[in-house]
């Protein structure tokens, strides 16, 4: 009798530290996990990949799909209420061929909708290399056990456009709109001001040349800002900068007839405001390129 684990045993050890890890790491003080996932043959997670770019590039290019494992049916059978009514956090974990995660999906609680998209990004917002990827859904359940699905394949491919976008410093994400690119103030405009910046203009081509590929797609250019001073002056501020995007926009060709702009003030924020970090992620203007009705 060997007096090792074998191979296989080690693999499944290291999957399953990695798994708890990364609760850990990402959804702290949470109740205290107990042993290494257990396989749930309840669910099983599945994913719809666009075969082409799909809409120019508007549209998600991956979605997960959560669905009961009935394995006589040939169709998904969309899960009940009672089949998340264990889940005290989720996460849908992305990793590479070596087991590091590069990338995940997560919330608390039960989940909205058992579709999940993704935008093929890593953690940091960056695209990924071109390749195949695997794919689980674990949660935590209120009595601090954890589950998992068996995993999915899922493959990376980013197109040209995408990655021209991210090269050019634009945050991206998909969202039921459309396809939303970010621009952070430090990257656009003087702190508190609303004249753009000459730095910003690389950015601002890279979106002008994005858009000139997609002349059915309406465009809306929205600002934002962080909650410090007065919500009259924020509105306003935001509303000038959005403007000078969309100003930008209509001088470099795109037609005025597809654009509108709009100020949001600080009524959408991306992370909090309770640090220095959040409020400079939530002064920001959006270009959101919308999905075709």
């Amino acid at each position: 009798m060997e007096r090792n684990p074998s191979r296989r045993t080690l693999s499944v050890l290291v999957s399953a530290l990695l798994v708890c890890a990364a609760f850990l790491v990402v959804l702290p003080a949470q109740p205290v996990v107990t042993g290494a996932p257990l396989l749930d043959a309840r669910l099983r997670l599945s994913t719809e990949e666009r075969l082409t770019i799909g809409e120019s590039g508007i549209d998600a290019p991956v979605t997960f799909h959560l669905s009961k494992d009935e394995p006589e049916d040939f169709l998904p059978i969309e899960p009940e209420p009672q089949d998340f009514s264990d889940m005290r956090i989720w996460q849908i974990r992305i990793s590479a061929s070596d087991g590091r995660k590069v990338a995940h999906i997560q919330g608390r609680g039960v989940p909205e909708s058992s579709r999940f998209p993704w935008s093929r990004l890593d953690e940091k917002g960056e695209a990924l290399p071109d390749g195949f990827y695997q794919a689980q859904f674990v949660w935590l359940d209120a009595g601090g056990r954890l589950h998992r699905t068996p995993n999915t394949t899922v493959s990376v491919f980013t197109p040209l456009t995408i990655r021209a976008l991210l090269a050019a410093g634009l945050g991206l994400r998909y969202t039921d709109e459309g396809l939303v690119l970010r621009i952070l103030e430090v990257n656009i405009f003087p702190p508190g001001r609303a004249e753009l910046a000459p730095a910003a203009l690389p950015m601002l081509g890279e979106i002008v040349t994005f858009l000139r590929g997609r002349p059915a797609n309406r465009v809306v250019v929205r600002g934002h800002t962080d909650s410090s001073g007065s919500a009259a002056r924020n509105l306003e501020l935001s509303r000038r900068r959005a403007f000078l995007v969309y100003r930008h926009l209509v001088d470099n060709g795109i037609d005025p007839a597809r654009l509108s702009y709009e100020g949001l003030g600080s009524t959408r924020p991306l992370a909090s405001e309770e640090t220095a970090d959040g409020r400079a992620q939530n002064r920001r203007v959006e270009v959101v390129v919308l999905k075709r009705s």
